[in-house]
Parts: C-alpha cells; structure tokens; sequence
C-alpha cells in the first residue's frame, strides 16, 4: 500500500487553544504526523502528492471560505495565531476582518496561522492523489493528512480542522457512487453537512454520543440526511468508555449497510482517538482493535482511500495506524 505525505504540514504548529474558555496547549501538533510516519516508513512506500487543483476544493468548499483562509493566513505575522471570539450569525460574509474570524469559525480551538493555509493545502493533496490513485489502480492507498479535516464545513473551520480531506476525496470520484466510513472516536460534522443531501455518496460514522462528546451539537442517529441524500446518512453514537465488544459490531453493522449501497469506493476516515490512552476520545479501545477493524474493511474489497483524522497519544498512535493498515496484509 502506498503512502501520501508531505512535510508540508510541518508549517501548521499551533500554540494554544481556547477549551471551555482557558487557554492549554494545542494538542494538534506536527509530532501526531511524524509519529506515523515513523510507524510506517520501514514497510510502506511514501510518496509525496502533487498539490490539489483549486477546483478539486471547491466541490467541497465555498469559494469564499477557502479564499478567507488563504487571505487571513497570508497577512498573518510570523508567530501570530488568529482566533474568533464573537460568532455573528448573519448570512453574509462581514467585512470586518476580526467578524470573519467566527463567521467561518464554530469554535474556539482552532487557530490560524501563517503555516496553516499551506499545510491544509498539503493534506487536501494527499487525499486528492489518494482519490486519484485508487479510481486509477482500483487499489487501497493511505493519505496522512494533517491537519485533519472531517469536522470542516462547507464554509467553516472547527476541530482542528480547515478543508476536508475526505469530501475533497469523495468529490473527486463523484459522479459513481462512494461511501464515507468515518471511526474516529468524534463526529465528523462537517463531512456529513457536505453530503447532507447528496444521493451519490453514503456517510457512515462511529463516534462518541453528542450529549457527552465534542462537536455536541451534530452526530445523532435521528440525521438520516435530507432530498436525494435521504436515508444516506447513518450515525452511530456509542457511550462514554464503549470498548472494542461495542465498537467493532458497530462497524461491522456499518460495512452491512456499505455493502447495500454498492459503492464503486470507499474513503475511510481513520482517527485512533478512541484509544484507551488517548485522552480526547472517551473510548477504551486497545490496539487489536484497530487491528481487526482493519481486516474487516480490507474485507470489504472495495477500493479505498484511508484518510488520517485523530488521534493524540504521540506514543501510541503510530502504532494504532500500523495495526489497521496492516489488515490489509
């Protein structure tokens, strides 16, 4: 299986974020990225991407939203982090510089930066070429995108995340059919507003229950999507603490309904924040679950790009990653 990076991302190294109104240090650091990277190197091929065509984003971004990115990070000093703290509900982009910041913002943790624009860039081309690759080779392909990108918007930032990696995936294989498996242990909100009402694409997600668990207000098993997209939206919240015994039949339950919608590909969007360890998640998986949960979507056999989300124990990760890339033998 081949591998996507690019040291790109080195350029996104947030500080700090603002949780629950006090400051901490940013836990989304370039050290997630380079612990993976050594986890695999002595076994995968890695190959760094092409940068991704400007309208390959805009399938799954506004053209507003990503020149708000570009511009902002672009004026931004060197060691400067921009962050929001007024979210104006209005319609319309504001023209106040500091009113765009919570226009195109949900929350308070996800700072810009000088090095955030390109490195985002960066983890988009990893999962372009990796859409690309398997339409082409009818293969499985793993991108390691960072930053990640499941919890961006069509036109908004949150959870450490700017542009969607996994929609700018999915988009480019529309018009056949994909279904989007999203494991990490929080709901990608911002891939399922993406896809919302769109009949070519199934977005599957596991994730912790959004009356205990960030993003909080998305990810109920009552969104089942809207128009075409009708029925092609399936949440699947699971408790605080749920183990492997839950988490495992979950996604079997979710490759089931993968199966009846008869995708042409598959984009899995991998986050290994429900380790036990990790403190972010609020499951209690172990390793071997990560490695079964690999052996059960090779099972599938339907070509698949394997996209990076979470994951924070800069020890462990690594090796959650190596455990499910390994069950494609």
């Amino acid at each position: 299986m081949i591998v996507f990076y690019s040291p790109q991302h080195l350029l996104h190294s947030p500080r700090k974020q603002f949780w629950g109104g006090k400051a901490t240090p940013h836990p989304e650091v370039p050290a997630r990225a380079l612990g993976i990277l050594g986890a695999l190197e002595d076994s995968y091929r890695i190959a760094e991407p092409p940068p991704v065509p400007r309208d390959a984003l805009l399938r799954a971004h506004s053209q507003a939203y990503v020149s708000y990115i570009e511009r902002t990070c672009r004026s931004l000093p060197e060691g400067r982090e921009a962050f929001p703290f007024l979210f104006p509900k209005v319609d319309r982009e504001p023209p106040n510089r500091v009113a765009q910041r919570g226009f195109y913002a949900f929350d308070t943790v996800t700072p810009l930066s000088k090095g955030t624009y390109p490195a985002s860039m960066a983890a988009a081309s990893c999962a372009f070429a990796g859409a690309r690759r398997i339409r082409e080779h009818r293969d499985s392909v793993y991108c390691l995108s960072r930053p990640p990108g499941h919890h961006a918007g069509a036109a908004t930032m949150g959870g450490y995340c700017y542009l969607n990696n996994a929609a700018v995936a999915a988009a480019e294989l529309s018009p056949e059919k994909v279904a989007i498996l999203d494991i990490d242990a929080h709901h990608g909100n911002g891939t399922q507003e993406i896809f919302y009402s769109d009949g070519r694409v199934l977005t599957c997600s596991i994730h912790g229950d959004p009356k205990t668990r960030y993003p909080y207000a998305w990810g109920f098993a009552d969104e089942e999507g809207e128009g075409p997209g009708k029925g092609l939206n399936v949440n699947v919240p699971l408790p605080d603490s749920s183990d492997g015994t839950k988490w495992i039949p979950a996604i079997v339950g979710l490759l089931d309904s993968i199966r009846a919608f008869d995708p042409s590909y598959l984009i899995v969007s991998l986050g290994v924040d429900g380790l036990k360890e990790d403190d972010g998640g609020g499951f209690r998986l172990k390793l071997q679950d990560f490695s079964k949960a690999g052996s059960l979507v090779a099972d599938a056999n339907v070509p698949t790009a394997i996209i990076q989300e979470g994951g924070y124990h800069l020890d462990l990760m690594g090796r959650c990653v190596r455990a499910f890339l390994d069950g494609w033998g």
